[in-house]
């Protein structure tokens, strides 16, 4: 389940990424504007994963969130990102 139809897990990498290089043009000399831009990549960051933690199905037993992307066509190489419940055995299936 795609609860917003935007790619999350690109967003939720990349988000951080695009505010350190915003804060990288920022002068030295406005210390509240670079405190501000990194509290609010931050937090755009965290409300994503917000959104991904309430649409993520633990029970889905598929990839979730899947994103693909051509990286370079005439080679036909690909990159994808995708997420999926990570599971323990449970303690009536382990050996003793």
């Amino acid at each position: 389940m795609d609860v917003t139809g935007l790619p999350l897990l690109s967003a939720i990498t990349f988000v951080p990424l695009v505010g350190a290089i915003l804060i990288a043009f920022i002068p030295r000399r406005n210390p509240g504007l670079v405190r501000a831009t990194a509290l609010g990549a931050s937090l755009v960051s965290w409300a994503l994963s917000l959104l991904l933690l309430v649409g993520f199905l633990p029970s889905h037993p598929n990839f979730q969130f899947v994103e693909r992307a051509d990286w370079i066509p005439p080679s036909g190489s690909s990159t994808s990102w995708a997420s999926t419940a990570c599971r323990s055995p449970s303690s009536s299936s382990r050996q003793r």
